[in-house]
C-alpha cells in the first residue's frame, strides 16, 4: 500500500506511537493508505523511505538551546561523508549524520552572505555622503541631471564623477540656477575664463559665503548649445534623454491613445513659454499670478486698446483657424490682413486693415501686402477687433501657427489655443520651432508660401494649413509629429518616489500639477525661492530654483516690468540667503549652484542684429559675414560653473 502512494505527503495525527495507522483519503472510508512507521533514534526522527532531510527534522528542544549554528552542529553526531543517497532509506542514525551535516553546511553559508549584506550596509549607512569628481573635460549641464538622477537611484550608470559614497545617506538635494555669475564673483580675475581656471577654482569659492561646508566641489561646466548657439541650461537639466527601448515603449503607448481638440490645447506654461499675451480665463493659473497678471493685462490697455474674447452663445463652429499678414513701420510690425476660416475650411472673415503708423516696408515678398492693396482697406485695428470679438467666444478654440505673434499685432487675448509649432516637434528639438512651409510639406505633402512674384504669403492658404494638420494629429494620435526625445527629470524621479519642488517666476507645468510627488511654486523673487525652500523642508526631497535677479542686474536678460537691481546689492543678498540655507538644512544634503551660462550679452546683441536685418535672404550672408565674432561670443556664453556644497 506504501508503495502505491508514493509522493503523497502524510496526515500527520494526535498519536505519536510508532504503530501504522490506516487513515481515509478525502472523506472516503473505502480508500485509505498507510503511514509509515517512524523510527525515534536518540531523540531524532526519520522517515523511511525519504532520501532527504531538512533542518526542521530536529527536535526542538535542540533548536531552542543552540544560540548560534556552531552549537547547533555539535549537537549533533559527526559521521562519514554519503556516497549514496542509498545509505538514506536505512532509517539508522548513521546513515542521517551526513544528511543533516550537509544541510547544515548549507545553512551556515546562507546565514554567513546574510550577515555580510547586513555588515556591508550597516558600513554604507555609516559612510558620510561625499561626492569626487575627475576633471578630464568640462561637464554639460545634462551631466547635471545624471548626478541628481543617481543620486536619487534612478540610474546606477557613473558617468563622468569619479566616485559616489554615501548616497543612502542623501537627505535632501538642491540645486539653484544663478544665470548671470561671472569669473570675478569666485575670485577670479575679470575677462577670466572658469574652463581656464580649474586649478585655481579650488580655492575659491562664492565670494561673501562665510561657511567651511563639510565638502566643497567647485568646477566649470559647459552650456548646452553649439558653435553657434547656446540653447537653455534649465531646460537641458530638467529634460532627461530618453533610451531607444523607452522611446519606443513611449511611441507605442501614445500610438494607441485617442484624442480631441481638447489634448491638443496649450497650457499656461506652454503659453507663457512662447511669449503668448495670457487670457484671465487661462486655466491652471496660481492665485498669484493671476493676481499679477490682472494687473500686467491694466497696464497694457492703458497704452494701447486690447480685447479679451468674452463667453457668449452661438451657431456653427466652435474651432477656427487664424492667420495675420503684417507690414513694417517705424514703431514695428502691424496687422496689415486678417483671415479666419472655420473647422470645415469656410472663409468666415478676410479684411485688410488700415495701417496704425506710416509704412517702411511692406514686406510684400512674405506677407503678399502691396501698397495698391492696402489702400482699399476700409476697416481699423478697433473695428476689425469688434469684428473678431463678437464671431470667437472665449469657449472656442483658436488654431493657428506661432499664433502669439499674429495675437500681439491683433491686440486680443485668448485662452483655448492650438498651436501647431507646439503639437508638432522640431526635427533638432526645443528650443527649435518647425515652420509651418516645412510641416505642410513633410506631412500636407504640399507647397505653400512660394514666394512667387509679390504673391507672398496667403493669410487664408496658412489658416487652412493649420487646420489641416490639427486634423491630422488628431486622427493619428499624440506620437504623430513628435520626436520624443526627452522625459521630464522630475517625472523619472517620481516614478522613483521622490517628491521634487519647482520654484521659480515661471507658470507651472500643468502635467506636473496633479503629481502627488510633484511641487511646484511660482516665486516672483530671488527671496521667495529661498523661503519655499525652507518651508517645505520637510515634505520634499528634491528642489530645483531659478533665481533671475543677478540676470536682469547685469544685462543678461529684460525682465517683463522694468526693475532697477544692483550686482553687488543682489550678489550680497545671494550669498546670505545660501549661507542661511546651509545653516537650516539638515546633514546628508547637497546644495548644487549652476550659474548655467556665461556672460551672453555679447551673442544676444549679434543674434539680435541678425534677425532684425531685413530683407530676410540678407541673414544668412550677415551670420556668415559675423562668423567669427559670433563664434568667440559663443565661447564666452557657454562658460559656466558650479559649486556643490555638502552637508555631512
Amino acid at each position: 500500500m506504501q508503495e502505491e502512494i508514493a509522493g503523497v505527503s502524510p496526515t500527520k495525527t494526535s498519536n505519536s506511537s510508532s504503530e501504522e495507522t490506516n487513515v481515509a483519503a478525502n472523506g472516503d472510508s473505502e480508500k485509505s493508505y498507510t503511514v509509515p512507521k517512524l523510527t525515534i533514534v536518540d531523540g531524532n526522527s526519520a522517515i523511511e523511505r525519504v532520501a532527504r532531510l531538512s533542518i526542521s527534522e530536529l527536535p526542538s528542544e535542540a533548536i531552542e538551546e543552540s544560540s548560534d549554528i556552531k552549537s547547533l552542529r555539535r549537537k549533533l553526531p559527526v559521521g562519514k561523508r554519503r556516497r549514496s543517497s542509498a545509505y538514506a532509506v536505512n532509517g539508522s542514525q548513521e546513515c542521517l549524520k551526513p544528511i543533516m551535516v550537509k544541510g547544515l553546511e548549507s545553512i551556515t553559508e546562507t546565514l554567513g552572505a546574510a550577515k555580510v549584506v547586513k555588515k556591508r550596509r550597516a558600513k554604507e549607512m555609516k559612510t558620510p555622503l561625499n561626492v569626487e569628481i575627475e576633471y578630464t573635460k568640462s561637464p554639460t549641464i545634462r551631466a547635471m541631471s545624471d548626478l541628481v538622477r543617481y543620486l536619487h537611484n534612478a540610474s546606477n550608470e557613473y558617468y563622468w564623477w569619479k566616485n559616489i559614497s554615501g548616497r543612502h545617506n542623501l537627505s535632501k538635494n538642491i540645486v539653484i540656477f544663478v544665470p548671470g555669475l561671472q569669473p570675478e564673483d569666485f575670485g577670479l580675475e575679470k575677462e577670466q575664463r572658469f574652463l581656464d581656471n580649474f586649478n585655481e577654482l579650488q580655492e575659491k569659492g562664492l565670494v561673501g559665503l562665510d561657511l567651511q561646508p563639510d565638502k566643497k566641489i567647485i568646477f566649470p561646466m559647459q552650456s548646452p548649445g553649439s558653435k553657434t548657439a547656446i540653447y537653455s541650461a534649465y531646460n537641458s537639466f530638467v529634460n532627461v534623454p530618453l533610451s531607444k527601448k523607452q522611446k519606443k515603449d513611449l511611441v507605442d503607448k501614445l500610438s494607441r491613445t485617442k484624442i480631441t481638440i481638447n489634448e491638443l490645447i496649450a497650457d499656461i506654461d506652454q503659453l507663457v513659454g512662447r511669449d503668448y499675451p495670457i487670457h484671465e480665463e487661462t486655466p491652471n493659473m496660481t492665485a498669484l499670478f493671476s493676481e499679477k497678471l490682472k494687473i500686467k493685462n491694466q497696464e497694457d490697455s492703458l497704452k494701447n486698446r486690447w480685447v479679451d474674447t468674452k463667453p457668449f452663445e452661438h451657431d456653427g463652429s466652435h474651432i477656427y483657424g487664424l492667420d495675420c499678414e503684417m507690414c513694417q513701420t517705424e514703431r514695428g510690425l502691424v496687422v496689415a490682413r486678417v483671415s479666419l476660416v472655420d473647422f470645415q475650411m469656410n472663409v468666415i472673415y478676410d479684411e485688410l486693415v488700415i495701417p496704425e503708423a506710416p509704412i517702411t516696408d511692406y514686406l510684400t515678398k512674405y506677407s503678399g501686402i502691396t501698397k495698391e492693396k492696402l489702400d482699399t482697406a476700409t476697416k481699423n485695428i478697433e473695428e476689425v477687433q469688434n469684428d473678431l470679438a463678437n464671431i470667437i467666444s472665449t469657449d472656442d478654440v483658436l488654431i493657428g501657427h506661432s499664433l502669439s505673434n499674429d495675437l500681439h499685432v491683433l491686440r486680443m487675448r485668448h485662452p483655448k489655443i492650438v498651436d501647431t509649432a507646439i503639437i508638432y516637434d522640431h526635427h533638432g528639438g526645443p528650443p527649435f520651432k518647425p515652420s509651418l512651409k516645412y510641416l505642410a510639406s513633410e506631412y500636407l505633402h504640399k507647397t505653400i508660401q512660394e514666394e512667387i512674384g509679390d504673391e507672398g504669403h496667403d493669410s487664408i492658404e496658412d489658416a487652412k494649413t493649420c487646420i489641416e494638420l490639427t486634423k491630422l494629429k488628431i486622427m493619428n494620435g499624440p506620437a504623430y509629429g513628435s520626436f520624443l526625445k526627452n522625459e521630464s527629470l522630475f517625472k523619472v524621479l517620481s516614478d522613483k518616489g521622490v517628491k521634487s519642488l519647482i520654484l521659480n517666476n515661471t507658470v507651472p507645468k500643468s502635467e506636473l500639477q496633479n503629481s502627488e510627488f510633484i511641487g511646484t511654486k511660482f516665486c516672483d523673487s530671488d527671496q521667495a525661492v529661498f523661503e519655499g525652500i525652507t518651508e517645505h523642508l520637510n515634505e520634499y526631497d528634491l528642489f530645483v530654483g531659478r533665481l533671475r535677479e543677478l540676470e536682469f542686474a547685469r544685462g543678461y536678460a529684460t525682465p517683463k516690468n522694468p526693475i532697477s537691481l544692483s550686482a553687488t546689492d543682489v550678489l550680497q543678498k545671494l550669498s546670505g540667503h545660501i549661507q542661511k540655507l546651509y545653516e537650516t538644512v539638515p546633514e546628508g544634503t547637497i546644495i548644487s549652484i549652476l550659474s548655467g551660462s556665461g556672460d551672453t550679452k555679447s551673442w544676444m546683441a549679434l543674434m539680435n542684429q541678425i534677425n532684425t536685418c531685413n530683407p530676410k535672404e540678407a541673414r544668412s550672408d550677415l551670420k556668415k559675414e559675423l562668423s567669427e565674432e559670433i563664434r568667440k561670443a559663443v565661447e564666452i556664453a557657454r562658460d559656466a560653473i558650479i559649486e556643490i556644497l555638502i552637508k555631512e
